[in-house]
């Protein structure tokens, strides 16, 4: 028996051409897209910070200026769009830097709130070294040191950060990981903020760790977290535990588009459920991933702290199993 290539007739043939075509054409059509996606985007580096471009446009900007200390996020846009998601150094906490992590206390000493001239605090959070990788589908990976001491004086704890961005997908959507890791010398190290009400302070205490705030441009600001919680009224503090909170708002009125960033925080940090800082006042939109909302946190003599977090920059409102799923993705894929 003849078990050999079937026997093709003409037609059968033509079909086998036409499937051959379709297949090339495909691939081909996929290397296009491929190529099509490099050519959309391009890098913009400098000395003091790394930024992704689509068609000339800033995407995201990382900034690490040894000369103010703090790295951060800014501008912070959803590929394709032009509208700031952050907001920079607003006139009412110019120490709001965008996207980006700050302690408040340590042993004391602030960290956070900064002097309006010299754009440094009391607390100085040097960065000591930058190692940028840009990868081929537009990526990145950023490793940095830092150093914290009060001003003129001894380190008292050293950070090593690896900060991983996420090329944009055909949404425009990306992500941000951050692995922050903490390192404490040969004596104890308290990390503290300015009490909550609940503990006796002021009405707007509770605050310091990874912080967003909300872009100017912004409006009709939605909160959200993953235990079901939302608002979208006036609201200062919180401290409510969740695994993740997110902040949807309209970016442009006139195409009626809107946006938002989440923040999830991994479920082997620390203190979790995270406790979470929400600020709602008219434009004065943030949230906090707040660590040390109930009580402080101690790191022992030469003990460490590592904190993992991922930030989701999304179009539209993003919908609360949406963002479930992203971050049970995150939390899955994510060795801790």
């Amino acid at each position: 028996m003849f078990t050999g290539v079937p026997f093709l007739s003409s037609g059968n043939i033509q079909k086998q051409k036409e499937k051959i075509f379709n297949t090339y054409r495909h691939s081909t059509l996929s290397e296009d897209l491929v190529a099509q996606k490099k050519a959309l985007y391009s890098w913009q580096k400098s000395d003091t910070s790394i930024a992704l471009l689509q068609n000339n446009k800033l995407v995201w900007r990382f900034n690490f200026n040894r000369s103010y200390d703090k790295p951060y996020f800014y501008p912070l846009r959803i590929a394709g769009k032009e509208h700031d998601l952050v907001w920079l150094s607003p006139a009412d906490h110019p120490w709001h830097r965008g996207l980006w992590f700050s302690w408040k206390l340590i042993n004391d000493v602030n960290y956070w709130e900064e002097n309006v001239e010299t754009r440094l605090s009391d607390g100085r959070s040097k960065i000591t070294d930058v190692e940028v990788k840009q990868h081929k589908d537009y990526s990145a990976t950023i490793l940095l040191k830092l150093s914290y001491a009060p001003e003129g004086g001894t380190i008292v704890l050293n950070e090593e950060s690896k900060i991983f961005v996420s090329s944009p997908d055909r949404r425009g959507n990306y992500h941000i990981d951050w692995d922050l890791k903490f390192n404490a010398g040969k004596e104890a190290v308290v990390l503290d903020r300015t009490p909550p009400p609940s503990q006796g302070g002021p009405y707007y205490g509770g605050y310091g760790g990874l912080s967003f705030r909300a872009a100017q441009g912004i409006s009709h600001h939605l909160f959200k977290d993953s235990e079901g919680w939302q608002d979208s009224s006036e609201l200062i503090g919180g401290g409510k535990r969740a695994h993740w909170m997110d902040m949807s708002g309209m970016t442009d009125s006139v195409t009626q588009s809107w946006g938002g960033v989440a923040t999830f925080s991994h479920r082997k940090n620390p203190n979790s459920p995270t406790p979470w800082y929400v600020y709602k006042d008219k434009d004065f939109a943030f949230y906090n991933s707040a660590l040390l909302f109930d009580q402080p946190h101690e790191i022992e003599a030469n003990g460490h702290l590592r904190l993992l977090y991922r930030v989701l920059v999304h179009e539209n409102i993003a919908e609360h199993n949406f963002l479930t799923k992203k971050y049970e993705e995150f939390v899955n894929n994510t060795f801790y």
